[in-house]
């Protein structure tokens, strides 16, 4: 779903870097989960911290980052905001914040021709970041149920007798 995600927009906008960041509420950061474009090093290496930075701000705010309508900010967030972009080689950055919580960051970077995205074409990708972010959020979801299927199945299949009693923080 991500790379169909990720080649659709690349064909539709011209566009020859992206990257999809999703977020790990163990660590409190985001990492390159697919992309198009970038080296294997940025896909491995590249850590966002959920607590400053782009996703800080793109959690707070819920806007869309470009590099030509930067955020007004403090002068550390403007910098950290800026070196998070540069390191996923971005010129734009979109929220994927389904029912308002940040699971994701959608990264783009130059079109093909060296031109800046336009904002009916960032208005577009936005609409449709949303419905990828709620899909995304769907799939989540549903590993973590089958997660705990497995696990309730494994307790169930150990146990003898008696009482179970099970914590589950949703």
């Amino acid at each position: 779903l991500l790379q169909f995600f990720l080649n659709f927009l690349s064909r539709i906008f011209g566009v020859t870097r992206l990257c999809i960041l999703l977020g790990d509420r163990v660590k409190n950061t985001y990492t390159v989960k697919v992309c198009l474009g970038l080296s294997e090093e940025t896909k491995k290496y590249a850590r966002l911290h959920s607590e400053r930075g782009l996703a800080k701000f793109l959690a707070r705010e819920g806007t869309v980052v470009t590099r030509e309508n930067f955020p007004h900010t403090d002068l550390k967030t403007t910098y950290e905001i800026r070196q998070d972009m540069k390191l996923i080689q971005c010129n734009t950055a979109i929220p994927l914040s389904p029912q308002g919580r940040l699971i994701g960051i959608l990264g783009i970077g130059p079109k093909i021709t060296g031109e800046n995205i336009s904002l009916k074409e960032i208005k577009q990708i936005f609409l449709f970041s949303n419905q990828v972010g709620l899909a995304i959020q769907n799939l989540l979801f549903y590993e973590e149920m089958s997660w705990h299927k497995r696990y309730i199945e494994k307790v169930l299949e150990n146990a003898s007798s008696g009482v179970i009693l099970s914590l589950i923080h949703i």
